[in-house]
């Protein structure tokens, strides 16, 4: 007889709203509040991401640059814990004037993330992305990891599990033998 056992670990975890639209004057700190749930107690790593994009994109992997090096001062807890529903205010700023699109991303240590498409449109004065450019950074596949730590152990454990009953079944088996 073969046993077979999956041990199944699930997260739940959501972010609100979907998305966050910001609008004010060059320099005016501007802030929302955005909510996380949480099923069970997490933690709860920030960044932010943006993109050098005349029109907003919903494709992650475009956003590659940072807030600073657009100009662009965001103000969020960068790490907090979470037990069932947290409401965390963000701020943003912007030193010049333009569009800007970009995303806030929350991710456990879990390896799941969520987060929100940020829209933000600041009035003012010119617009000087020439020299943000040069600041740009790329972070790539920080949203989604694979985790082997996690599945070794699930197969430790089926293992000695598996040998486990074996050795309960091959006991029962000889005592009704007897």
């Amino acid at each position: 007889m073969i046993l077979f056992l999956n041990i199944v670990s699930a997260v739940q975890i959501g972010i609100s709203p979907p998305q966050i639209e910001f609008e004010g004057k060059t320099e005016e700190k501007i802030c929302r509040t955005i909510t996380l749930f949480s099923e069970q107690e997490e933690k709860f790593i920030g960044i932010d991401k943006w993109v050098i994009e005349k029109n907003f994109v919903k494709d992650i992997n475009k956003y590659n640059t940072t807030s600073s090096a657009l100009g662009i001062n965001f103000y969020y807890p960068k790490e907090l814990i979470v037990k069932e529903k947290s409401e965390i205010k963000v701020c943003i700023e912007g030193v010049d004037s333009g569009d800007y699109y970009g995303a806030i991303i929350y991710s456990t240590n879990k390896s799941v993330a969520i987060g929100s498409w940020i829209s933000l449109k600041v009035y003012g004065s010119k617009k000087n992305l020439q020299n943000k450019t040069k600041e740009t950074i790329f972070i790539t596949s920080r949203t989604i990891e694979e985790n082997n730590g996690d599945k070794k152990l699930f197969l430790y454990l089926n293992s000695v599990l598996t040998i486990i009953l074996a050795y309960f079944l091959i006991v029962l088996l000889k005592s009704k033998e007897s």
